[in-house]
């Protein structure tokens, strides 16, 4: 293969990344665009409430999120983007180019960037890990308690994993990460 080849897969990799970025809805949970632009919103008290009073507009309008991840995709090395995807997902935050303010997104984004960063990349028999404790079941499941996927739901809306003792508990994408392959 030549690097003429190389250069246009890498080019259509990252495209392919760009277009499921632009498939994250515009807006999170609870706001009410007021333009067809969708620069410009209300939000519902009961969101901002349950965001612990955050005010800033794009905490809630996902286009600056999008933008943002876009230039991620665009500018990280393409063997740095998993991991650059990865930390973004678990800490909430993409990281600025600039040595500005990192981008601080909402937790219903992340969830949704996390369900479709997974779909596709975890099967059956992958290993993953907690990220967060698993309050509803009894015992919880601590936060990084790893497991084994037994069953994929509805192309990765959620997953049985199977954790130690054999529980075999359904979970959500955003409550699991660091998927590695179980040789």
């Amino acid at each position: 293969m030549n690097l003429k080849n190389i250069r246009k897969q890498i080019s259509e990799f990252r495209e392919e990344l760009s277009a499921f970025i632009d498939t994250l809805p515009d807006g999170a949970d609870g706001v009410n665009f007021l333009d067809k632009e969708k620069k410009c919103a209300t939000v519902n008290f009961s969101t901002l409430v349950a965001n612990k009073g955050i005010m800033s507009a794009q905490y809630y309008l996902n286009h600056t999120a999008k933008e943002e991840m876009r230039r991620v995709i665009k500018n990280t090395r393409l063997e740095s983007l998993d991991s650059v995807i990865e930390k973004i997902i678990q800490t909430g935050n993409i990281p600025s180019s600039t040595g500005r303010q990192d981008t601080k997104i909402n937790p219903a984004f992340i969830a949704m960037l996390q369900q479709k960063w997974l779909r596709g990349k975890v099967k059956e028999h992958d290993i993953v890990i907690t990220t967060c404790e698993i309050k509803r079941e009894k015992p919880p499941i601590s936060e990084n308690t790893k497991g084994t996927i037994a069953h994929i739901h509805k192309n990765g809306e959620t997953y049985e994993v199977e954790f130690p003792e054999n529980r075999v508990v359904t979970v959500k994408p955003m409550e699991i990460t660091d998927v590695t392959k179980d040789d």
